[in-house]
């Protein structure tokens, strides 16, 4: 295993054991709320069925079909753990095929904001995105990224949007990318930066959908062929930006 690699995996790990106590320290906190309830509510109003604001938060309640009756009012304040599912295209629309990604996403949101874990697979034409020499210009190749990231969540998009469901994310990742290079037969490796703005609508307690437009930074290296080669040869920038879809779902 090289340096490269090394530090990757104990960026990894740390991040992993800090999100791991805050989201102990989390739950724990939710479990002594419930221990010591709030006083009444005094602030409520009533949106659609099954959604309404409470103390300035969307909330939702939801009926019991066996029973008819009314189920604890949950407020998106509480939200823990989630995972997201992202689809990806070139935002370029004259070549949105160009940069096709399927990213994976698990996270949890603490009362500091929110961490992600995330990996992903990008089918992309090098060319279009670095300067880097291709033999083969319009194959495509393959990146696959693994990524931890911070963010958080604001309710100014509802300035925009007469909706109180209207949310929207910004997501700073720091990433590690590796990419098959075709052409050379040779693996570029490096690590990057991603960020993300989202714009989201909560259907219910379980679920958001949104959109999001991501831009995606990656120093990329080959290994080094010969002696006289050094491991900064072959470096390469790539940068590209791309509209995605997501589909979230919090448990």
């Amino acid at each position: 295993m090289n340096n490269v690699h090394k530090i990757a995996l104990l960026i990894f790990v740390c991040v992993l054991t800090i999100s791991q106590v805050i989201a102990a320290e989390t739950n724990a906190r939710k479990k002594q709320g419930s221990k010591n309830p709030t006083p009444p509510i005094q602030q409520e109003s009533e949106l659609k069925k099954g959604k309404k604001i409470v103390d300035g938060e969307l909330s939702f309640q939801d009926r019991d079909l066996e029973t008819g009756i009314y189920q604890e009012v949950y407020g998106i304040d509480n939200d823990g753990a989630f995972t997201s599912f992202v689809g990806h295209l070139n935002a370029s629309f004259k070549n949105t095929t160009d940069v096709m990604t399927f990213e994976f996403i698990y996270g949890w949101y603490t009362d500091l904001g929110k961490i992600e874990f995330s990996a992903a697979r990008t089918n992309m034409i090098f060319d279009r995105v670095t300067d880097y020499y291709n033999e083969e210009p319009d194959a495509k190749d393959t990146l696959m990224s693994f990524g931890v990231g911070y963010g958080f969540r604001t309710k100014m998009v509802q300035h925009l949007f007469n909706s109180e469901s209207i949310f929207d994310t910004t997501v700073v990742s720091v990433t590690y990318n590796a990419m098959d290079e075709t052409s050379m037969a040779k693996t570029l490796t490096g690590f990057g930066l991603k960020t993300d703005f989202g714009i989201h609508s909560r259907v219910n307690q379980h679920m958001h959908y949104g959109v999001k437009l991501s831009y995606h930074l990656a120093d990329l290296k080959k290994p080094a062929t010969d002696k006289n080669e050094t491991g900064s040869s072959g470096t390469t920038m790539i940068t590209y930006t791309t509209l995605a879809f997501d589909v979230t779902f919090y448990f």
